[in-house]
């Protein structure tokens, strides 16, 4: 999925093809070819095993939650042990680890396309992929527009974040600690001056725009898109024939 291999909408039309065998997934064989061609997949993306793992290890409480709610939440079976309202059943640590595994190979997903596009890239893609909109009046265009400002500003809001956590630390602010209420209160001074700087980046935005002349719903130019090749054509095939194994087997 390296640039110059596939063209940015074959690389948005895989991963929601891939997303979708995700969802058809029923049973651990197609996890198990899912998960084998993630790996590949973050290699020719460029993510190295750090990168690729970050999202287990910063949602792994989340990932608990999930299993626990299902497993020990589930009234369809018999339960194996049974306390006040909580019934540990087998058939919900199993639908427990499916609903993990869906979420996390998704996140995963997610990491790899965005490793492998650029912001221009997506917009682009996702205008092309939304056009068929426009014949029923969706505005594709403001659309696209916010989720390309919205992608932009994530890595920009990340290193805010990343500044203004260093700056309050310098300062003797104190982030963490196993007390969840003194970590929420230690939040408060980090999250103010994040969205103050967020609402001036988008105040700066609208200026430049409006600069600019931006009219909304008013006619754009667009470059013109080479046809698949056939490494897209191929690629759009086995995400097919992906979605059609997970759904029979």
């Amino acid at each position: 999925m390296t640039d110059g291999i596939f063209d940015a909408r074959t690389k948005l039309l895989c991963f929601l093809l891939f997303v979708t065998a995700v969802i058809e997934a029923g049973t651990f064989l197609p996890f198990l070819v899912l998960v084998v061609l993630l790996f590949p997949a973050s290699r020719c993306a460029g993510l190295c095993a750090h990168d690729f793992f970050r999202p287990l290890a910063s949602l792994w409480q989340f990932f608990l939650l999930v299993w626990l709610m299902n497993a020990f939440f589930s009234t369809d079976a018999r339960p194996l042990w049974h306390w006040w309202i909580f019934n540990l059943t087998e058939e919900g640590t199993i639908q427990g680890l499916l609903v993990v595994l869906r979420v996390l190979l998704i996140v995963e997903a997610g990491a790899i396309y965005t490793a492998s596009s650029s912001t221009k890239e997506s917009v682009g893609a996702i205008n092309w992929t939304l056009t068929p909109l426009s014949l029923f009046r969706v505005p594709v265009g403001e659309i696209s527009l916010i989720i390309g400002s919205a992608l932009q500003f994530v890595p920009m809001l990340q290193e805010e974040t990343e500044r203004i956590k260093k700056a309050q630390k310098a300062r003797g602010a104190v982030f963490g600690g196993k007390n969840l209420i003194k970590r929420a209160k230690s939040m408060i001074p980090l999250l103010l001056p994040v969205f103050l700087r967020a609402f001036s980046h988008a105040d700066a935005l609208a200026t430049a725009m409006e600069a600019r002349g931006y009219q909304s719903g008013g006619r754009r130019t667009k470059r013109k898109r080479p046809p698949f090749s056939l490494c897209d054509k191929l690629a759009l095939s086995g995400g097919m024939i992906l979605v059609v194994f997970c759904y029979l087997a």
